[in-house]
């Protein structure tokens, strides 16, 4: 490419759909507007996939009317449902214990965390946030 040469200009579309689920290989997503569906290749979420909420706002790309990118929120909020206090199975990270959520996946969490609560996780990388009082 040579600096005189010109690029297209292209045109997205950007919105803020509902995440509803993932079923295999197939997303699903709903238009909050006109309650239309749209499949997506669930893989467009990488590890994400199983630590989005239903109803969690995504904000979507699409190309001439195709999906193109999702974006996913930064945290969401989880309900532990159990709590781990064997000593013999306790997580490497002092002052922490594992705990299960209510999207059936273990975490470490500080011991202070009982079931019951609710937690703020950061989704990048599936770490504790802060304990959410609702």
């Amino acid at each position: 490419m040579m600096p005189a040469d010109t690029v297209d200009r292209v045109d997205l579309d950007m919105k803020w759909l509902s995440f509803l689920y993932c079923d295999g290989e197939i997303g699903h997503l709903m238009d909050n507007d006109t309650f239309d569906q749209i499949e997506f290749p669930s893989e467009m979420l990488g590890k994400h996939r199983e630590w989005i909420p239903t109803d969690s706002k995504v904000q979507c790309t699409f190309y001439e009317g195709a999906l193109f990118s999702i974006i996913i929120p930064d945290n969401a909020v989880f309900e532990v449902l159990e709590e781990d206090n064997n000593i013999n199975t306790r997580v490497s990270i002092p002052n922490y214990k594992s705990v299960l959520l209510n999207n059936n996946h273990k975490m470490a969490v500080p011991e202070f965390i009982k079931a019951g609560d609710k937690i703020k996780v950061r989704l990048e990388d599936q770490t504790f946030m802060i304990r959410v009082n609702e």
